[in-house]
């Protein structure tokens, strides 16, 4: 610090004698930290405890700065146990002062070693108890001390007197007894003996003091663990919560308002997530995941694909030996149905398991929805569309993660993930089409589809002795995903129509082998990393139709419209970066190379299709860090998003006989460059603030065309345009009080598109405003209330159509039965309006297109969700493991 220890300490005591108030807050036996350290000095040690708690450390910087070459292993501890750890080696003592912690060096005076032993009431030792030296006249802690495995311990003391030696330990009764020391160097107390607790701590609040939000350089992360919501909410339901981060009216994530991104579990990609991301979020309970990492601007070791960045979930919850486990249960309606899920891990020595899983049911009632499309031109018509559907859903997952320390210097884990979706439904349509001549009909469509993802990898980690830091990393991973859809369209009421009934099919797959490489090398105070990686990945597409013969009442193939496409796309890359870091600025920067090769064809011949290009990616982030807990961060990057093989699929989808919807094969990728200035600054509460600005071109996106001669509008896929995106994200969180607490999430941003449709120059640009409030108050005996607000204003749809904005509304009440183990919860949304009604608009150059459906509003939900666990003795860890970002694909 640049003023004295003796300054500090004076203008603190004066200004609480001219305030004559008492300042109370949390002690430091209770608030806890997530804390790792390798060869650091005590400084940074104290600036990472204050960038994660309330507590200001008052210190001589001449006494401390000589305290280096500190290791303690990452674990979440109090900040009592913390100190004692860092300082145990050391002539330093310390001493909370209200909010502030003084840390003052022993004076050179005669020392009274304490020893003892912490028993059961079975006789077996407690390991790990925890002991703190009180004197009696002020309350205040002198020493503390943790047993070590045999339950014995040793505190220091320096005056002879009377003390109180408090004794505590999960799952026992505290014991207090008085301690007189004389003039001795070494007392020999008896065994203590604790008793087994037998009440339930019923009276007994227990507040994570983990933070809610923290911040890296390059991502934020949201800590679910430290949420209450997150006991009877899914993971859907969070992500409103999370900076960056917002859900439309359809259930979509979107971050940074935008749906280029993509969704990694545990620092890798995963098929269970990939294939369809809503259906799987929002059958997972949000108790069963530890925290979600934003990444904003990933270095360069991940992939380049996501213009937006990377939504990271962490499954993977670190313990000290022993178990650990959540069981979730929950009942929907009327949209949704039953559900469950479950999260464990266990840890005993050297092996590690992790394990999620869940099913779930999303039924979705009727609901009604109208189409009107007018043309211009020589011949104008009105087409008219009444349809209803409903949709029934199940939806399966598991995930498993495993790790060995085979020894000190190899590490070798395991992952394997799995999803499974089945839906089934039935749409009808009554269609009216006027003009010079009229068509109607009638139709109903017995629909379906079925979808499963795969993925398996393997890591190895290899350290070296010469460097703790110096780390080779090999992996390879598998992925398989398979979709398959059915449409079995029936057609009556016909009037000037003859198309026969009809059906049709698309069995789409894609497998994908990847291999990579990563070489980490400290070079001084720079860590420099080096990779390669290969992506090689198979597509196809298996689509069918046919229609009906009168003659003979079979469906028969059309093979105008049947044929399989397949399609291979491999992706070689390379990449380099470096980081800096000193105790307030922060730099990363790096370069990634991928050379991307595709290669298309169609069994019936169609000429072939092939794409060569190369990207070339920069990431470049500086944060600086203030002694007020705030920090500032200015990152660039340059990113891509490929098209995603749904784009690509060339089936046509002929569901609607006057809409035929198809992706299309000769789709190049997306580039954008991305610039942004982030503010945050922790507290009592929490300030984030985000600006930026994202251009892009080559934009993917569907282009609609109507045909005259056949009166049907054809949708498919098109890189047209170019774009810019103008933002900013404010993030808001403070406890109004112990028990009231209160979130802001915002995404304000102007978007602007212009380019080339049907060779007409166009335009389209709007304001869009997302908001999120959530507050919630715990009452006592257990008891807690929230209450979210969304609201969301119209945008655009490229190239030329809009959409309106909606609002919603969540009410909960949910009530800790068993402290900390058992909580049922009730959920209310949107009570006072059942339907909430989407309008679309969508323009061409001779059509205007107005679609208006209904989605249900109005939901309940009740969730039961279940803790339990037992811990045995911590162990000691590799300095150095496989971290969730040591690993991207």
């Amino acid at each position: 610090m640049r003023i004295s220890f003796i300054i500090s300490l004076l203008l603190f005591f004066t200004f609480q004698m001219l305030m004559s108030v008492s300042v109370s807050g949390q002690g430091m036996d209770n608030v806890k930290v997530t804390l790792k350290l390798e060869d650091e000095s005590l400084l940074s040690g104290i600036k990472k405890i204050e960038a994660q708690s309330t507590f200001r450390f008052y210190y001589r910087k001449a006494d401390v700065k000589s305290i280096i070459g500190l290791n303690l292993v990452q674990r979440t501890r109090t900040i009592e146990k913390t100190l004692t750890e860092l300082l145990k080696n050391t002539d330093f003592s310390f001493r909370q002062m209200d909010n502030n912690i003084l840390l003052e060096k022993r004076q050179m005076q005669s020392t009274h070693t304490i020893k003892g032993r912490v028993m059961g009431q079975d006789l077996k030792p407690v390991a790990f108890a925890t002991l703190r030296i009180i004197k009696p006249s002020d309350q205040k802690i002198i020493s503390t001390a943790l047993a070590d495995m045999d339950g014995r311990f040793s505190l220091i003391v320096y005056e002879k007197g009377d003390y109180l030696l408090k004794i505590s330990s999960i799952e026992t009764d505290s014991l207090t007894q008085k301690v007189t020391v004389m003039d001795v160097a070494v007392m020999q107390l008896p065994d203590a003996v604790l008793q087994a607790s037998a009440r339930q701590l019923n009276n007994v609040s227990i507040i994570s003091s983990r933070p809610l939000i923290s911040q890296e350089a390059d991502r934020i992360i949201y800590n679910l663990e430290s949420d209450p919501q997150s006991k009877f909410s899914s993971l859907l339901d969070m992500m409103r919560k999370v900076p960056y981060l917002s859900v439309d009216g359809q259930e979509n994530v979107l971050l940074k308002g935008s749906s280029g991104y993509r969704i990694f579990i545990n620092g890798k990609p995963s098929a269970m997530i990939e294939r369809n991301p809503k259906d799987v979020l929002r059958s997972i309970p949000a108790s069963t995941i530890k925290s979600i990492e934003v990444i904003t601007t990933p270095p360069s070791k991940y992939d380049a694909e996501g213009l937006a960045g990377i939504i990271n979930i962490i499954t993977n919850k670190e313990i000290a030996n022993g178990y650990h486990g959540t069981i979730n249960v929950t009942e929907k309606g009327p949209v949704g149905g039953p559900g469950t899920g479950v999260g464990f891990t266990f840890k005993e020595g050297k092996f590690g398991l992790s394990t999620f899983a869940g099913i779930s049911r999303n039924n979705v009632p009727e609901t009604n929805a109208e189409t009107i499309r007018t043309t211009s031109g020589s011949s104008p018509t009105l087409l008219e569309q009444q349809n209803t559907d409903l949709t029934n859903s199940h939806t399966s997952y598991a995930g498993l993660e495993t790790s060995y320390e085979l020894d000190s210097l190899n590490l070798l884990s395991v992952q394997l993930n799995w999803s499974k979706t089945n839906t089934s439904g039935l749409a009808t349509q009554y269609s009216v089409l006027t003009g010079a001549n009229v068509q109607q009909y009638r139709l109903s469509n017995d629909k379906g589809s079925k979808g499963d993802g795969l993925d398996a990898a393997i890591n190895y980690q290899l350290g070296f002795k010469a460097n703790k830091d110096q780390l080779l990393t090999i992996s390879y991973r598998y992925m398989k995903n398979t979709n398959s859809l059915f449409n079995r369209i029936r057609l009556f009421d016909l009037l000037n129509y003859d198309q026969p009934d009809y059906r049709q099919s698309n069995l789409a797959s894609m497998d994908e082998h990847t291999l990579q490489a990563d070489y980490v090398q400290p070079l001084g105070k720079v860590m420099m990393e080096v990779g390669l990686k290969g992506i090689f990945r198979t597509n196809k597409s298996d689509f069918q139709y046919r229609n009906l013969n009168p003659l003979n009442a079979e469906y028969e193939v059309d093979e105008l419209r049947s044929n399989i496409f397949n399609n291979s796309q491999d992706v070689l890359a390379a990449y380099n970066s470096y980081s800096y870091q000193t105790a307030d600025w922060q730099f990363k920067a790096g370069l990634r190379a991928e050379e991307t090769l595709i290669n298309g064809d169609y069994t019936g011949g169609t000429a072939d299709i092939q794409q060569k290009y190369l990207n070339v990616v920069p990431a470049i982030v500086a944060n600086r860090r203030f002694k007020d807990r705030s920090s500032v961060s200015i990152t660039f990057s340059k990113r891509i998003q490929r098209p995603a093989i749904a784009q690509l699929n060339p089936f046509v989808d002929r569901s609607n006989p006057n809409f035929e919807a198809s992706g299309n094969p000769d789709l190049k990728p997306i580039t954008s460059n991305a610039f942004q200035i982030n503010y945050l600054k922790s507290t009592k509460g929490i300030i984030s603030i985000n600006l930026g600005y994202l251009y892009f071109n080559s934009v993917i996106n569907a282009f609609s065309s109507y045909n005259p001669a056949t009166n049907v509008t054809f949708t498919r896929y098109e890189n047209y345009g170019k774009g810019s995106v103008l933002k900013t994200n404010i993030y808001l969180s403070y406890p109004i009080s112990d028990r009231w607490n209160a979130i802001f999430n915002s995404d304000f941003r102007y978007v602007a598109f212009y380019g080339m449709v049907d060779k007409v120059e166009v335009k389209n640009s709007s304001f869009e405003a997302y908001v999120y409030v959530s507050t919630g108050y715990r009452f006592e005996k257990g008891w807690r209330v929230n209450a979210d607000m969304t609201l969301k204003a119209g945008g655009i749809m490229l190239p030329l159509g809009k959409t309106n904005g909606f609002t919603a509304s969540t009410f909960s009440v949910n009530r800790d039965l068993i402290q900390n183990k058992l909580a049922l919860s009730g959920v209310i949304s949107n009570p006072f309006t059942k339907f909430r009604l989407v309008r679309e608009e969508t323009k061409g150059p001779n059509f205007l297109q107005e679609n208006n459906y209904q989605l249900y509003h109005r939901r309940f939900t009740i969730s039961l969700n279940y803790r339990f666990g037992k811990l045995k003795e911590e162990i000691k860890k590799n300095k150095r493991g496989i971290k969730n970002d040591d690993l991207s694909n």
